[in-house]
């Protein structure tokens, strides 16, 4: 069972990371837009990309990436590498509820300047290489 966890552990992820790369691109788009016609659109889909893909793949990796710790705590709990991944998802977890946080700013009117969309918009791609790394060489 716990390489069936971890595939799934894995695709969630995969699913998390893709909608927090397009969500930041979206409210790019969405910042640089005058039409009303298309902020509707843009807020439709960011709307439904964090409601039905990325909270759902976030609780998913979340669980499997517990249930996996919880399997081997003999093996994870005093390796550094662990703890320090753990902290660098839930500085990914608060990277999606700053997306959240900003979608409802964005249907609510709110302006912003895309370049700051585009700034955070790297912030999940510097948190997932971290994590990635972290993994792959936790025995190093």
């Amino acid at each position: 069972m716990y390489l069936f966890f971890k595939a799934i552990h894995i695709i969630s992820v995969i699913s998390w990371m893709a909608g927090l790369f397009y969500i930041w691109r979206i409210f790019v788009y969405h910042s640089e837009t005058d039409s009303v016609e298309v902020k509707k659109t843009l807020s439709i889909m960011a709307e439904k990309l964090y409601r039905i893909i990325i909270n759902p793949a976030m609780m998913v990796s979340v669980l499997f990436g517990g249930i996996l710790f919880y399997l081997q705590w003999n093996s994870f709990s005093n390796m550094i590498w662990i703890w320090a991944k753990i902290v660098f998802v839930v500085l990914m977890i608060g990277n999606q509820h700053m997306a959240n946080f900003y979608r409802k700013k964005l249907d609510s009117g709110e302006k912003f300047n895309s370049k700051r969309f585009r700034l955070l918009n790297e912030v999940p791609t510097i948190l997932m290489i971290t994590i990635v790394f972290l993994v792959i060489f936790k025995s190093c």
